[in-house]
């Protein structure tokens, strides 16, 4: 894969450079097509927004793009270009796209959809490791630094 500088998925939403070449890193957020081409909707977190991959699937093949699921981790290169479609300003037309990690749908069983609390405390409790989803992120996160006075009124603090 050719050595090109990262950029931030907030960036190029913003951007009018289009024609230059990009490279983004993230997480698919879900992925659609047909035989001819398919869409990968990616976020890295700068945002909340998606950018929208669009890949030629005779150029890259069938058979690497099937590990290519939600929660599979990518860098992409590709020219950014304007959108021709509803929802988004630019996409990206892939050309080369790297497999950081994959995700089994069975393990990994968040979809696109909103999720109910109660479904996100069942999967909270399956033996597979999952990591916390936003709505659930404030149950598992644990302060930096606590603080407590013991009975000779000395205190001490953990980091």
């Amino acid at each position: 894969m050719e050595a090109i500088k990262r950029t931030k998925i907030v960036d190029l939403l913003k951007s009018d450079a289009f024609g230059s070449t990009v490279n983004v890193k993230g997480w698919v957020r879900t992925r659609r097509g047909s035989k001819q081409v398919s869409f990968i909707a990616l976020n890295d977190g700068s945002t909340i927004n998606n950018i929208q991959i669009v890949v030629d699937v005779e150029k890259l093949g069938d058979d690497y793009l099937k590990p290519i699921t939600t929660g599979a981790s990518l860098s992409v290169n590709g020219t950014l270009v304007q959108s021709q479609g509803k929802g988004q300003s630019v996409e990206i037309q892939a050309t080369e796209i790297e497999i950081y990690g994959t995700a089994d749908p069975n393990t990994y069983p968040l979809q696109k959809k909103g999720h109910s609390m109660e479904f996100l405390r069942e999967i909270a409790r399956a033996p597979t490791p999952l990591a916390p989803s936003s709505a659930s992120g404030i149950t598992w996160r644990t302060p930096s630094t606590s603080s407590f006075t013991t009975a000779a009124s000395t205190t001490f603090t953990r980091r």
